[in-house]
């Protein structure tokens, strides 16, 4: 049986983002930038090659927040 995400907004939303460093996982990820409308701790999963960026870094992406098979909420940008 195949379990799929299911979106709990049905609205994308542009914001700014910071390019992070995630020593734990060795890999870069993004999180919402101070001003935003969404907490500054939430993990933004991307499926963007953040591999031409650098720490640090602020860009815009469009975010979508999801729901996850075991009921977690977080925001996915494409």
């Amino acid at each position: 049986m195949m379990h799929s995400e299911n979106i709990i907004s049905l609205y994308s939303r542009k914001i700014l983002a910071q390019v992070c460093f995630q020593a734990e996982k060795h890999r870069l990820s993004l999180r919402p930038c101070e001003g935003e409308a969404l907490p500054e701790t939430a993990n933004i999963e991307c499926y963007k090659d953040l591999s031409e960026f650098t720490a640090g870094q602020r860009i815009e992406v469009e975010v979508i927040e999801m729901n996850s098979a075991n009921g977690n909420s977080y925001f996915y940008s494409y």
